[in-house]
């Protein structure tokens, strides 16, 4: 299963980033100190050296949810590919990551972009041919 996400970075908003922070601090100071350093006007932007920190720490709850329903799960930023037994695992799947991104994060998935395909033809995820 090879799933991407949809305007990652503009999706994500102050509210999801404290949300995800509290699971791992405690401390409103430095909560509040990240959130005004990362974003801008209540935006993501592009291209700054915290945005993909922002992302990572926001798609951390994913990476071990991933790892719970799948064999073999790999991302690079908002590129997802996992490995499933069955095809009805990965169908499965599909549903739950969206269902995942989009209750617990606020993201969506990109339309037409989720492939599912046996591991034994050729999948080019982020350049690495599997």
């Amino acid at each position: 299963l090879v799933i991407d996400q949809r305007k990652c970075y503009d999706h994500i908003t102050e509210k999801v980033f404290r949300k995800m922070l509290k699971k791992f601090i405690d401390d409103k100071w430095l909560i509040d100190f990240a959130v005004r350093v990362c974003f801008i006007n209540g935006k993501l932007p592009i291209g700054t050296p915290t945005s993909p920190f922002v992302h990572h720490v926001v798609m951390l709850t994913f990476d071990y949810f991933s790892k719970e329903i799948s064999a073999f799960s790999l991302r690079y930023a908002d590129d997802n590919f996992l490995a499933f037994y069955t095809l009805e695992d990965a169908q499965s799947a599909k549903w739950r990551i969206k269902n995942f991104w989009w209750y617990e994060l606020g993201i969506r998935s990109k339309r037409n972009l989720c492939t599912i395909r046996p591991l034994d033809s050729k999948c080019d995820f982020c350049g690495y041919i599997f």
